[in-house]
């Protein structure tokens, strides 16, 4: 496109496909880009950005040159090992631009491993909580609605009953006595 100094596209992803032209066909379509429109030229799928938890938010992608970014992340899918293929990687990230600074390699399962992490093993103490009050517990199963709804009742009417018996000597006492002493 003209005055940008490098061909000018955008691929969206689905969600923005979906925003934008819900009943249509977004390829084709244009983009308003800054003051100029541009042409959207494929539709990616949606990627979860924040985490697995979050669904994907609408999206668009530019080259590099009409919109520089500090980071940039590159997936590169491999026929083997991947990590075989980090010296290929990188050569050809430097033939590119030999002063983009290259960090982080890693293989796509060992990031989707650290993202999950978490709940996984949040999931693994519930577990197994789960399975060492089952032990404790005598006639009473781990999924009994009784002891669902009466567990709570009781340790709410514990902290109501503690709360109410330091408020009600507060409420006694006269403001400007109790200011004095301190």
């Amino acid at each position: 496109m003209a005055g940008w100094g490098v061909e000018a596209f955008v691929i969206v992803n689905r969600a923005l496909a979906r925003q934008l032209w819900p009943e249509g066909e977004a390829v084709g379509q244009h983009i308003r880009f800054g003051e100029k429109p541009i042409e959207v030229i494929a539709v990616a799928g949606d990627v979860r950005q924040e985490s697995l938890a979050t669904p994907a938010r609408p999206a668009l992608y530019v080259p590099n040159a009409l919109a520089p970014h500090s980071t940039m992340k590159i997936f590169v899918r491999t026929a083997g090992d991947p990590l075989s293929a980090a010296g290929a990687v990188r050569g050809a990230i430097r033939e590119v631009d030999g002063n983009q600074p290259i960090s982080d390699l890693a293989p796509l399962s060992q990031q989707v491993s650290e993202a999950v992490g978490r709940p996984r093993f949040t999931t693994l103490l519930l577990g197994l909580f789960t399975r060492w009050l089952s032990g404790l517990l005598y006639g009473i199963s781990t999924t009994d609605p009784l002891a669902f709804l009466a567990a709570p009742l009781a340790l709410g009417l514990v902290a109501l009953y503690a709360s109410y018996l330091p408020a009600r000597r507060a409420a006694g006492l006269d403001p400007l006595v109790a200011l004095r002493r301190d």
